[in-house]
């Protein structure tokens, strides 16, 4: 698994802890964008801007 796999992961797992099945499906989704976001790094959004961004704006 990649780090930024591992990394985003962490995000949705300390978000969600008790939701097994979700973090298997979000695992298995953000794997498969892995090649995509390779040729696209710009893309790349890190759990962390990712939260901030979700923020409602006042």
């Amino acid at each position: 698994m990649s780090s930024f796999v591992q990394e985003f992961m962490q995000g949705v797992i300390a978000k969600n802890p008790e939701q097994k099945e979700f973090h298997q499906a979000v695992q298995e989704v953000v794997e498969s964008l892995v090649p995509a976001l390779d040729r696209h790094p710009e893309l790349r959004v890190r759990p962390k801007s990712l939260s901030a961004s979700s923020s409602p704006s006042a």
